[in-house]
């Protein structure tokens, strides 16, 4: 039976999740690494730098993101994050991700938002700028909503984000080839 101890132990089902995404964004920031390493800016097609960008502000901020992601969010647990979060922000001039987590119902959708818009960043200039590439066909399928501030359609937003950063490197750089998991409903594949 469980005591009240419990619910302030962190949710081993959130953690398996968090960790398996967190090796998985790390493997995109790597390639992303490794692709910056390796390849030289091209000046002929300036949009590359902007979409590369793009793609690792949007990896980042899901890195940043996946241990946020455990409890669901309100409307009254948001605006008390932001007043907390800025309170810290003044008084001290840091935030460090204790601030993060301990704000996480505001800083959750800091990091989410802005990975969503660089996505969408990146995609623009994926769609204007690669040959064959349509996000209609590509990622339609990917983006999720993330109007609904559940912890299980808070992971799939994550998931379908992490997902077009994949898709839109592989089409940035094909011989990368990162793995694209299939996106899950809340109740199995779509």
């Amino acid at each position: 039976m469980p005591d009240d101890t419990d619910a302030q132990k962190p949710d081993v089902e959130h953690l398996e999740w968090a960790i398996d995404q967190r090796a998985k964004v790390q493997h995109t920031l790597l390639a992303l690494y490794v692709y910056v390493r390796n390849t030289p800016p091209d000046d002929a097609w300036a949009y590359q730098e902007g979409l590369l960008d793009s793609l690792i502000s949007a990896a980042f901020a899901l890195w940043r993101a996946v241990f946020l992601a455990d409890h669901p969010r309100t409307d009254l647990s948001i605006r008390r994050a932001q007043e907390e979060f800025l309170a810290t922000v003044i008084s001290t001039n840091a935030i460090t991700f204790a601030d993060d987590r301990r704000n996480s119902a505001w800083s959750l959708g800091f990091y989410m938002d802005t990975a969503s818009q660089r996505v969408w960043s990146a995609l623009g200039l994926a769609q204007n700028h690669i040959d064959g590439f349509s996000y209609k066909e590509t990622v339609a399928g990917y983006m999720v909503s993330f109007q609904d501030q559940s912890v299980p359609n808070t992971r799939r937003a994550w998931e379908g984000l992490h997902s077009v950063v994949r898709i839109l490197f592989n089409a940035l750089n094909p011989g990368a080839k990162l793995p694209v998991d299939l996106l899950q409903d809340l109740d199995g594949p779509l």
